[in-house]
């Protein structure tokens, strides 16, 4: 009977079995993993529509403004191949049981890019009358903040996710957080 409770109560606080626990933790790691997966989709996606149609990327970096001609040229050829190498990158270290905790790094990185470059449009005054030119950011940008936060907000789910995953390294790496020897004062 009382294995098949979930937890003991100690002090009217629930104090939960390790099984329960190790429980809750794959639950969350398969949560984050589905997550990263789920990100590097849409940017493997996106990404291939930007190859599709280097143009509307352009004409989009030019009309915020930011990039100059130069560099909009070659950010029209090198974004989308960037985006997909991200996500190739992120869903191969997915499928890489020993480095599944990094494979939220890429991701992460490229969120940070996008969330200055958005974060530079919101601060210079940036026209949006055009997106990025792919998937929903065809149409024009209102305001730069909901593209501000939406970065943020993918960048924040990220960063835990990959604390969530970092937990879960040591199992597999022996890594550094493990000690094979437990030094005591008396000894």
């Amino acid at each position: 009977m009382a294995g098949s409770r979930r937890g003991l109560r100690r002090r009217g606080v629930r104090v939960l079995d390790s099984a329960t626990v190790r429980k809750m933790k794959r639950n969350l790691q398969s949560f984050s993993l589905a997550g990263v997966v789920l990100i590097a989709a849409a940017m493997l996606v996106l990404g291939l529509d930007k190859l599709a149609a280097p143009d509307d990327l352009a004409s989009a970096l030019r009309e915020h403004g930011i990039l100059p001609l130069f560099w909009q040229g070659v950010a029209k050829r090198s974004v989308p191949v960037a985006e997909i190498a991200v996500a190739i990158a992120s869903i191969s270290l997915v499928c890489t049981k020993s480095l599944r905790w990094l494979s939220p790094i890429p991701i992460a990185l490229w969120f940070g890019i996008l969330l200055a470059y958005s974060a530079a449009a919101l601060a210079l005054g940036a026209s949006g009358s055009l997106g990025c030119g792919c998937g929903m950011r065809r149409g024009p940008i209102e305001t730069w903040w909901p593209l501000v936060m939406q970065n943020a907000g993918t960048l924040a789910f990220i960063m835990g996710t990959a604390f969530v995953l970092r937990g879960d390294s040591n199992a597999h790496t022996g890594g550094c957080l493990r000690s094979s020897k437990i030094s005591s004062p008396s000894g």
